[in-house]
């Protein structure tokens, strides 16, 4: 099998559905599949892929949008690649994976987690008008819509929201969550329970790099709240977002002591290591990575229902509010959460260890086969 990724940047290190990619890529060519990635720039690629740069210019945003995706499926299919695998908004590929979700779920929750009011409303009219937005959601709208098109949904919160845009996809989606490595972060959970609690303390983990979209005020506000935070426990941010804005509101909850802006991390494996909750009050996360690295390394989480994964937490033992507002409520399932202890942490470990690459190319591969098939044959 020859697969084509068409994305725009393919940059790993930013973590996310990019990081995933590459990992997926590796394990297909360890395999003996061959993975080409079009896209309009990278960092270095993973050792066997090869990415193919695909210049599209255009006056407009849309324009370049457009002719990056005709460009970058129309030289795949050029070079023999089936199937194609559309991450970005491509009509012509084979199977099409939302790693951010649906395109009006996303624009909702950047509509909902603005703090100002005026801005609400100002996103609400670009989101409805804008050429970028309207092409955006056309070109969805037109992908669940073809029946030769295989959708790959991160998460059942993702297959509901693309069957509340075209009822008839569901049928054709297929929920594949995020792989990780297990054993990797298994290996965190044994050490960290070989390590005395007392000897860690309380550690809260807060890790993304969009901080208005994943609730890091909220996460502020509730930890605040919290008994934990008034008997000292400490609340690592960690990101590439701007910590000023949030640095003057930990300053106005007088938990300045007790906060600590990390930056962006190479590698989370230190932080969930010291961590003994995560706390992930999202607007919006089709299905956060992050919670499931948390959970297979035994980090029991707090999230909320906008979050893709928070079946899994919830199987876990973890806490899911309805809201990331509700402070109260956050505020509470820190402190039952963290009150469990080592219970809590084994029950974390047990469910995130079922996302493993093995299960994940389980069901994976055999789509990607069949799609290939499918296009051969025409």
């Amino acid at each position: 099998m020859r697969l084509a990724v068409v994305l725009d940047d393919f940059t790993p290190a930013r973590g996310g559905a990019e990081r995933y990619l590459a990992e997926l890529a590796e394990r297909l060519v360890a395999r003996g599949h061959e993975v080409r990635v079009y896209c309009r720039r990278h960092a270095e690629p993973p050792r066997g892929v090869t990415c193919v740069v695909v210049a599209a210019g255009g006056l407009t945003r849309v324009a370049r949008e457009r002719r990056f995706a005709a460009a970058a499926c129309a030289r795949a299919r050029e070079e023999g690649c089936a199937p194609l695998l559309g991450i970005r908004h491509a009509p012509a590929v084979d199977l099409y994976q939302p790693h951010g979700g649906s395109w009006d779920a996303s624009a909702a929750a950047r509509r909902a987690c603005d703090p100002r009011p005026w801005r609400r409303a100002w996103r609400g009219f670009a989101q409805r008008w804008s050429p970028r937005h309207r092409h955006f959601r056309a070109v969805e709208r037109a992908l669940l819509q073809r029946p030769d098109v295989v959708t790959l949904a991160v998460s059942e919160r993702v297959r509901d929201d693309l069957a509340a845009i075209v009822p008839a996809a569901r049928e054709r989606t297929v929920v594949v969550p995020p792989a990780i490595d297990v054993e990797r972060f298994a290996a965190l959970a044994r050490a960290r329970a070989d390590r005395p609690r007392a000897a860690r303390g309380a550690t809260l983990l807060f890790v993304a790099h969009d901080f208005e979209l994943k609730g890091l005020r909220h996460a502020l506000a509730a930890f605040a709240r919290s008994d934990a935070a008034a008997r000292g426990a400490r609340l690592e941010v960690a990101g590439r977002g701007d910590p000023a804005p949030y640095a003057r509101l930990v300053a106005q909850l007088a938990i300045g002591a007790q906060v600590e802006f990390c930056g962006a991390p190479r590698d989370i494996a230190p932080l969930l290591a010291g961590a003994d909750l995560l706390l992930h009050p999202t607007w919006f996360d089709p299905c956060a990575l992050v919670c499931l690295e948390a959970l297979a390394a035994g980090v029991p989480v707090v999230t909320t229902a906008r979050n893709g994964a928070a079946s899994a937490v919830a199987e876990a033992g973890g806490r899911v509010v309805a809201l990331p507002s509700e402070h109260a409520e956050l505020a509470a399932a820190i402190d039952a959460l963290l009150a469990e202890g080592a219970a809590a942490e084994a029950r974390a470990a047990a469910v995130g260890a079922r996302f493993g690459w093995d299960e994940s190319l389980r069901t994976l591969l055999p789509l990607l086969e069949a799609a290939a098939a499918r296009r051969s044959a025409r």
